[in-house]
């Protein structure tokens, strides 16, 4: 197999566009909508969230019959979030599965954003490898309307290797019913891994998991 596949890591990216919304009454709109960008329904129709999917491909790897392996991800943005509103909820996801839409409908036990991995979620976190969530407040004595502030922030996931042909990328916000200017700049999704020849063994149980796994989803 060729050796650049395995001697080094591998830095690997998907770039995120940015775009413009709002939210009136609890109503999404887009004052500009990007490629990839949809509204999709939450919390049982409940309420709709912002949504963007895309992948990052390694069938190079699955061809050549090996394992990738995170070593690290990250997530950065061309610019902070801003919004008029009180509060904007973010969720960043590395997944060996694709997170569905129908996924992100479903309810929650506390009603707060679909978090993939945990208990109400359909996703093992076995089936996630990296994921973020931070949550935003804007204070009304701060004299910059749009500023807003992170108050908490979980990283969570299960960076282990996988033998499928790509990362799904899974990106989605919501916003205050009140948010009637939401700026959410461009993202830029990295992971560094390296790729590896397991034994066949471990190699066949790796893909008979991965398969299992997929199936679930």
């Amino acid at each position: 197999m060729p050796d650049a596949l395995t001697e080094s890591p591998r830095i690997l990216n998907t770039l995120v566009p940015p775009f413009v919304g709002q939210s009136e009454s609890g109503e999404l709109s887009f004052h500009i909508q990007t490629e990839g960008w949809e509204i999709i329904d939450a919390q049982a129709s409940a309420s709709s969230m912002f949504r963007w999917r895309g992948y990052i491909d390694l069938g190079g790897l699955e061809r050549e019959a090996l394992t990738f392996f995170l070593q690290s991800a990250q997530v950065t943005e061309s610019s902070p979030p801003s919004g008029l509103g009180n509060a904007i909820t973010i969720v960043d996801c590395f997944s060996k599965v694709e997170i569905s839409d129908d996924d992100l409908n479903l309810v929650t036990t506390t009603g707060q954003l679909y978090t993939p991995g945990y208990l109400d979620s359909v996703q093992d976190m076995d089936q996630v490898l990296w994921a973020r969530i931070r949550h935003y407040y804007h204070d009304s004595g701060w004299t910059l309307d749009t500023l807003q502030q992170v108050y908490n922030e979980q990283i969570w996931g299960e960076g282990i290797g996988t033998s499928a042909s790509r990362l799904h990328i899974t990106r989605y916000i919501i916003c205050a019913s009140d948010e009637l200017s939401l700026n959410i700049g461009g993202a830029c999704f990295q992971v560094v891994g390296t790729a590896i020849e397991e034994p066949d063994l471990n190699y066949i149980m790796r893909l008979r998991r991965d398969y299992e796994l997929a199936k679930q989803s």
